[in-house]
């Protein structure tokens, strides 16, 4: 494969193991899947500048070892490394507050 084939395929390669919608077909209009896709790879980049040691330890991503001009894997192909992403985050209560729903009904209408 050509590097650039490469690399787009390790990057959805990595979505799809944080974000399962990736795994089957998204029943919405194209330009829904792009704003998915999108909010998708911003919430990846976020997560990635603000807590890079646990969202994506060193061993999980591809690098390239230029010395002996090789592909050494990463582990973002095993589903284990994608079972932890929410890890040690605080539960919270699932009930929102008045003022967010309220919020939600006025953006809606």
């Amino acid at each position: 494969l050509s590097r650039a084939r490469r690399v787009v395929e390790n990057a959805f390669g990595i979505l799809a193991t944080r974000f399962r919608i990736f795994h089957t077909t998204i029943n919405m209009q194209p330009s829904k899947v792009v704003d998915v896709t999108l909010a998708c790879v911003a919430l990846h980049n976020f997560l990635r500048k603000k807590c890079r040691h646990s969202y994506t330890p060193v061993t999980s991503l591809s690098r390239e070892d230029t010395e002996m001009g090789r592909i050494v894997p990463g582990e973002w192909g095993q589903d284990s490394v994608s079972k932890n992403h929410f890890q040690g985050l605080q539960v919270s209560s699932r009930n929102s507050t008045n003022i967010a729903k309220e919020s939600r009904l006025e953006y809606v209408n």
